[in-house]
């Protein structure tokens, strides 16, 4: 008995019945692969979480001391040059020992641009100066913005129901001729919201709101930075 193969109509049915398939699921796919990212994220900021609780009851009630730049969404330095460990950075040493990556979101890892990865080029984890993916709160001191260059301190009795850490960025796509050539400052989660920790330990996930989504390449004035995190509180 003669055999037959398929014949052209044939294949091209099931190669399009092929690429329909794949058409539908990849999106599907995609969706899953970046909620898996958020919550590894969010695993991770719980971590730091437990850490930063714990160092606060070593401290009595006092959590890390939040550090910035000139810039007011700098809050996510760990190495600040001659300020040594700064914010979630004093976390590194002694039984406060967090593994590095801890410090990094996964979804920062997916961008190679992103100087909030681990280890990039311009953010070396030995260098004197490096960042995480985890910026601290900006601060209010007594009615103003936080000063730069100094190290505030902060009670968590204060932020129970605050942000306290989150992976939320002041900024996306900022970049300077100094220590950032080959990167640049970038939101998480392709903009589609973040995860916050508050002072309780508790870790949610928060879509944009009003203020929040009005980020962008040019770096906010600290007042809008503080109302970025007042937004933050409120969000569902």
């Amino acid at each position: 008995m003669r055999r037959h193969g398929f014949t052209l109509i044939e294949l091209l049915v099931v190669v399009s019945i092929i690429a329909l398939l794949i058409a539908i699921l990849l999106p599907s796919l995609q969706q899953a692969r970046e909620v898996s990212i958020r919550v590894a994220c969010g695993s991770n900021l719980r971590q730091l979480g437990i850490a930063a609780l714990t160092y606060q009851l070593d401290e009595r009630g006092n959590l890390p001391p939040v550090y910035r730049s000139a810039s007011s969404f700098s809050t996510y330095w760990l190495r600040f040059n001659h300020m040594g460990l700064v914010n979630l950075g004093l976390l590194t040493e002694h039984k406060y020992n967090m593994p590095p990556k801890i410090f990094y979101c996964p979804s920062q890892q997916q961008d190679e641009t992103s100087v909030l990865r681990f280890n990039h080029p311009e953010n070396l984890w030995d260098a004197d100066k490096f960042r995480s993916s985890y910026p601290a709160r900006f601060l209010m001191v007594n009615g103003l913005p936080m000063p730069a260059g100094v190290e505030v301190p902060w009670h968590v009795e204060d932020h129970a129901r605050k942000v306290i850490y989150s992976d939320f960025v002041g900024i996306d796509g900022w970049s300077n001729n100094v220590d950032m050539i080959l990167g640049s400052v970038r939101a998480p989660h392709q903009r589609e919201g973040f995860n916050r920790l508050f002072g309780d330990g508790s870790v949610t996930w928060a879509n944009y709101g009003p203020v929040t989504s009005t980020i962008n390449a040019s770096p906010a004035a600290a007042l809008q930075q503080a109302a970025f995190y007042e937004e933050m509180d409120r969000l569902p």
